[in-house]
């Protein structure tokens, strides 16, 4: 996955950008995954792509497709 978005944290605000894109899906995969970059930074690390960040993304991702079941 090519991610094309970012997440920052400073002044006390979260804050998620994410480049435009033409996919649903590859917009989807990079709100999940910079989602996934604040819940670490909240909860347990700075890591960028370490242990929790995984953690937390794959909750996140989970989530998402627990959430999509619910329209099939």
């Amino acid at each position: 996955m090519i991610c094309n978005g970012s997440y920052s944290y400073y002044n006390n605000k979260h804050y998620i950008t994410l480049n435009k894109m033409d996919n649903y899906a590859v917009s989807t995969e990079n709100i999940l995954h910079e989602w996934g970059h604040l819940l670490d930074r909240t909860k347990w690390s700075k890591e960028h792509h370490g242990n929790c960040w995984g953690i937390c993304f794959a909750r996140v991702y989970r989530v998402y497709l627990e959430w999509v079941e619910t329209f099939d």
